[in-house]
């Protein structure tokens, strides 16, 4: 037993499987969208492309969160991180994200370090030494506390398994 389904233009009784109805003629397949995509930093537009295309080019980050995209018959742009591709776009950002600190040699995460100044701990030490004896022991051990804590320092990433760091 078929199912049967109504012609949405004419309303004539056509079976699920048809093309055409047979009543009017009209084609019976739901179009699938079909996407334009705008690059901002070129200004190249690339289309038409199927959903899956779309998807496929995100993932390949031939289309980057810094696009706009519009359906076929759209007068307007939308950006990619306001349309149904948004999470599939964040999702990509976020994998880049992750490999930025992951360790290049053996794959663990990165830790981020601040590498203190040594001037500042020597000048902390020879503070200490010299404040019994001269007054400008205090000036130095100020000095070289605010040189060690009191600056930000070299920031770098680090693999605590395998010691490799950034420059």
């Amino acid at each position: 037993m078929a199912h049967v389904s109504s012609c949405s233009k004419c309303g004539a009784e056509t079976e699920d499987h048809a093309l055409f109805c047979v009543g009017c003629g009209q084609s019976l397949q739901i179009a699938k969208p079909e996407y334009y995509v705008l690059q901002s930093v070129n200004g190249e537009v690339w289309g038409p492309m199927g959903e899956s295309a779309v998807k496929e080019w995100i993932t390949q980050k031939r289309i980057t969160s810094s696009a706009s995209i519009a359906m076929t018959g759209d007068a307007a742009w939308v950006s990619i991180l306001q349309s149904q591709f948004s999470q599939l776009v964040v999702d990509q950002m976020n994998v880049e994200r992750v490999a930025a600190s992951t360790c290049p040699r053996c794959g663990a995460g990165m830790v981020a370090l601040a590498k203190s100044s040594q001037l500042g701990l020597w000048l902390i030490i020879i503070g200490v030494v010299l404040t019994p004896v001269f007054c400008i022991g205090t000036f130095l051990w100020v000095w070289g506390m605010i040189l060690r804590h009191g600056t930000r320092g070299q920031t770098y990433l680090q693999c605590p398994r395998c010691k490799y760091s950034t420059p």
